[in-house]
């Protein structure tokens, strides 16, 4: 489990000497090449990526980097590089073996292409991203609005921080600020007085400030930095019929295949011909 230092100049918390830590969690055992699922558990309680692919019973081991969990003990801005180059000291530790799959879900694939560029020096890597999302700074603000929403809040004005761009943690901090006055305001109107249903509210709302304070890192991430992969590091694309081609962000152009799969978007993550083949996926092109 590694703590970290903050690597880059633009405004983020510092937080090494908090409580935050970035670990990677054993999900499913085995003896083959080990798989690393950069993922979340959903906000609709649906099961996870890397729970699906455990349930579908694997000779290869399968670990999980679910940084949103990770952010909700101390939900902070943190760089995404720093955060990778956290969660690789901890793959080096606990995954041995010198060949690894990276696995990006939807928006913790900038994550993952980070940490594949970590991992490089040290394992033979793979990079599979699925259903792969890059946020931006509208992202974070569109969430943002949702949660507002959330609670309870139908007729405000939406509220951009238009004078916060290009300072993520500032941002952040405001946004949380918002967030935990339309909280107080809910139970307020709620007349919620019990101990027990307080916590349930506070523990939804953590999770919305640990999600956007993943979406604030992954909206400013550097991805000019990921020239650490090698050149010829092979990057495999998975997309549901519906799925838009331009999955990749602009001037981050390594080599990819695409496989896309005759389904819904949101039926991808059930759909055993693609958990299967993610499970067997071995890198060839």
């Amino acid at each position: 489990m590694e703590d970290i230092r903050v690597l880059s100049k633009v405004p983020f918390d510092d937080v090494s000497g908090s409580s935050l830590r970035f670990a990677v969690r054993p999900v499913a055992g085995g003896g083959g090449p080990p798989l690393l699922a950069v993922d979340f558990e959903p906000l609709s309680q649906e099961p996870s990526l890397s729970s699906r692919l455990a349930e579908r019973g694997s000779a290869r081991p399968i670990h999980g980097v679910d940084a949103v969990a990770d952010l909700i003990a101390a939900p902070a801005v943190v760089d995404l590089p720093a955060m990778a180059l956290a969660y690789a000291h901890d793959v080096r530790r606990t995954v041995p073996g010198d060949r690894i799959t990276v696995v990006g879900f939807c928006s913790g694939a900038p994550l993952a292409a980070f940490i594949s560029a970590e991992l490089s020096a040290s394992y033979e890597v793979r990079t599979h991203l699925v259903q792969p999302t890059w946020p931006a700074e509208e992202t974070v603000v569109r969430e943002f609005m949702r949660f507002r929403r959330d609670m309870g809040v139908r007729d405000a004005d939406p509220v951009r921080f238009d004078d916060l761009l290009g300072d993520p943690r500032g941002r952040y901090l405001a946004m949380a600020d918002v967030l935990r006055a339309d909280l107080e305001a809910a139970l307020g109107r709620m007349r919620v007085v019990n101990a027990t249903v307080r916590a349930m509210y506070e523990s939804l709302l953590s999770r919305y400030l640990a999600w956007l304070a993943f979406l604030t890192a992954g909206s400013a991430a550097p991805l000019h930095q990921l020239h650490k992969l090698p050149a010829d590091a092979l990057i495999r694309v998975a997309v549901a019929e519906e799925d838009a081609l331009d999955v990749l962000p602009p001037g981050w152009t390594p080599p990819f295949e695409f496989d896309r799969y005759a389904v819904g978007s949101a039926e991808l993550v059930t759909h055993i011909p693609f958990l299967d083949a993610l499970l067997s996926w071995k890198g060839e092109a």
